[in-house]
């Protein structure tokens, strides 16, 4: 009996974990509608707690900054899992010496993300779900 409780309280929380992270890609997707959106965030409004070397952990604020602002729960997103098992994620300069061109590649359930920031206070990022 007690691995019977177990098994549907297990299947009830994994279900409720896929139907948020469901509704937030609904949210972020304006209800599948694009399947790519562009967001700006003013980094002045925005407490960055990652060091200034750790771009990546910039990056993971930047976009749980993004997807709490509409809508979604910290529960909704996860960057460890990808479409297809554990997230590959990275922050490179496209041209080698020009920090202006430095930006990550975030992996999440949900989908990818491009993170770039601007010479001046702002980030632009690219959100693509998956297929």
């Amino acid at each position: 009996m007690k691995f019977f409780l177990a098994f549907v309280l297990g299947m009830t929380l994994a279900g409720s974990s896929f139907a948020g992270a469901q509704d937030c890609r609904s949210i972020l997707t304006n209800n599948f509608e694009k399947s790519s959106v562009i967001y700006t965030v003013n980094l002045d409004e925005l407490e960055i707690t990652a060091p200034v070397a750790d771009k990546m952990g910039q990056a993971v604020q930047i976009l749980r900054h993004i997807v709490s602002q509409q809508g979604c729960t910290r529960a909704d997103i996860s960057f460890g899992r990808g479409s297809e098992g554990l997230a590959k994620s990275k922050c490179s300069m496209i041209t080698p010496d020009r920090t202006a061109s430095l930006g990550c590649y975030v992996e999440s359930n949900l989908g990818y993300f491009f993170v770039h920031w601007d010479m001046g206070h702002s980030a632009n990022v690219i959100f693509n779900q998956w297929d």
